[in-house]
C-alpha cells in the first residue's frame, strides 16, 4: 500500500473548520473544484468532482463521520477520472493546547490503474493537494466565521 500523510497547523475554530469539512458534498470553498454533484444522503452519499482538465468526475462516497471526534473517512472507487486503485482518506482534526488546530489528512491505495504514472509521483502529487486543502479550508472557515 501506498501512504499519504499531511498534518498542518492552522490558526482557527476547529467548531468552523469542521463545520466545512463535514459538509461532505459541498467543496465550494476550492477553487480547483468547478462543481460537486451530491448523490444520497449521509453515509454512503457520493460527491461527484468536477474539475477542470479532467474528461469525467471523481466520485468520493462518504464512509464515516464522528462529529464528536472530528474524524470523516471516505473512499473514491477506481472510476471515471479516478486512478488509483483501493483508495482510501481519513480527514481528522485536533484542538492543540496552543488554541491552533491540527489538520491531518490520510490516505492510502494500493496502485495506480493501468500504471498511467508512478505511484510515488501520485503520493507527492496528493501530499501537495493535502496541504493546500487544508491551509484553504482553515483560511475560508475564517473568513466566514468573521
Amino acid at each position: 500500500m501506498y501512504k499519504i500523510d499531511v498534518t498542518r497547523v492552522v490558526d482557527g475554530s476547529i467548531d468552523a473548520i469542521w463545520a466545512m469539512l463535514e459538509d461532505f458534498a459541498n467543496l465550494d470553498w476550492y477553487a480547483p473544484v468547478e462543481k460537486v454533484e451530491k448523490v444520497g444522503e449521509g453515509i454512503g452519499q457520493i460527491r461527484r468532482v468536477y474539475m477542470a482538465n479532467m474528461p469525467e468526475p471523481v466520485e468520493e462516497v462518504l464512509d464515516t463521520v464522528n462529529a464528536g471526534a472530528f474524524v470523516l473517512e471516505y473512499h473514491i472507487p477506481a472510476t471515471g477520472s479516478n486512478i488509483m486503485l483501493d483508495y482510501s482518506v481519513t480527514a481528522a482534526l485536533r484542538l492543540l493546547d496552543s488554541g491552533k488546530v491540527e489538520a491531518r489528512w490520510q490516505a492510502q491505495f494500493s496502485g495506480i490503474k493501468d500504471a498511467l504514472l508512478p505511484a510515488e509521483q501520485m503520493v507527492e502529487i496528493m501530499e501537495k493537494t493535502y496541504g493546500d486543502m487544508i491551509l484553504v479550508l482553515a483560511e475560508t472557515a475564517a473568513k466566514r466565521a468573521q
